[in-house]
């Protein structure tokens, strides 16, 4: 493989060729693939966006419908494009399977965690809140908001379920004098800009909760 590699790279119009087909590559591979499956259609954020736009031209559901048959079409053209390079990125390893910026997150979710204490719930970690910072560094790990970011978006209670369950496990080691470790996943709707600067708040509800017992208490 090395070897062939070396000949093409050594051949002038061999190598303009390949440069021209990763240039190619690059670019079809790079076209987003748009908002088609049935789960990521339905998000609360898909729909918010759909139905604004739809009221903003005057379509109302129209919109939303017509919009998809689009999205669809476009999707199914742009596989036909880019099959041919698909081997290629597959075994290059340069792949980009999610699209950045896709849409403005406006029903955010945030995992609040709270320790049982003689009785009494008290929180120990919420984002961004200094008087609750259990874990905030490991939490605020990139590749951790980007997990936590995905129960906002597509939904898998397996896998909050089993990320409450490790949370709570640290949790309980790292505060032994709690009976029990509360984790749940909060989600509220993004305010307008105009509301932030006043100083309003939003405000969330619940969606799930887990609760885990110390092991050995009755």
């Amino acid at each position: 493989m090395l070897s062939t590699v070396r000949r093409v790279l050594s051949s002038p119009r061999l190598r303009a060729g390949f440069v021209a087909f990763h240039a190619a590559a690059v670019v079809l591979l790079s076209l987003p693939t748009g908002a088609v499956s049935d789960e990521r259609w339905k998000s609360k954020g898909t729909q918010a966006d759909l139905a604004e736009w739809g009221s903003g031209l005057g379509e109302g559901n129209d919109f939303a419908l017509w919009f998809r048959r689009v999205a669809k079409g476009y999707a199914d053209v742009r596989g036909v494009v880019v099959a041919p390079f698909s081997l290629y990125a597959e075994s290059t390893g340069a792949r980009q399977g999610w699209a950045m910026f896709s849409s403005p997150q406006r029903y955010p979710a945030e995992v609040h965690v709270d320790a049982k204490v003689d009785g009494h719930w008290v929180p120990i970690y919420r984002p961004h809140d200094p008087t609750a910072a259990f874990d905030a560094v490991f939490l605020a790990h990139h590749r951790l908001r980007k997990f936590q970011g995905r129960f906002a978006r597509e939904w898998k209670g397996k896998r909050f379920q089993e990320f409450a369950a490790y949370l709570a496990k640290r949790a309980l080691a790292a505060h032994p004098n709690a009976e029990a470790v509360r984790v749940r996943l909060e989600r509220k709707q993004s305010l307008p800009p105009e509301a932030v600067r006043s100083g309003l708040k939003a405000k969330g509800s619940y969606e799930v909760t887990h609760v885990f017992d110390r092991p050995g208490l009755p």
